[in-house]
């Protein structure tokens, strides 16, 4: 092998390995929350949603940390009364990966 290609091989190998590397810091820095916002002014309903580095992800379920359900990703809607401010709640990603998140609420 010319040391021409084997100098495109190593960038490329570099360039990977830097890629995978860079995916994993910002996988174990990112940030999550979960807001819990007003659906109607009189109504105790309230729809949650949930972010990454305050980007909005879809999820598939959202648990208490003793693994008791509280929402599907499907119907993101609670009673205002099932959570409170700053609690902190395990949240099932699409991915199928689990992590936890603050509760935000909006009033």
């Amino acid at each position: 092998m010319n040391k021409r290609v084997f100098g495109i091989v190593i960038g490329i190998v570099l360039i990977i390995a830097i890629s995978i590397l860079f995916h994993q810091y910002n996988e174990k820095n990112a940030s999550y929350k979960i807001v819990v916002s007003i659906i109607e002014k009189d109504s105790p309903d309230r729809n949650i949603t949930v972010y990454k580095n305050n980007k909005k992800i879809e999820f598939d379920s959202i648990y208490y940390l003793d693994d008791v359900l509280l929402c599907k990703g499907i119907n993101p809607t609670i009673n205002k009364f099932d959570v409170k401010d700053g609690e902190e709640l395990k949240v099932k990603i699409k991915n199928k990966k689990e992590i936890k998140a603050k509760v935000l609420i909006e009033e």
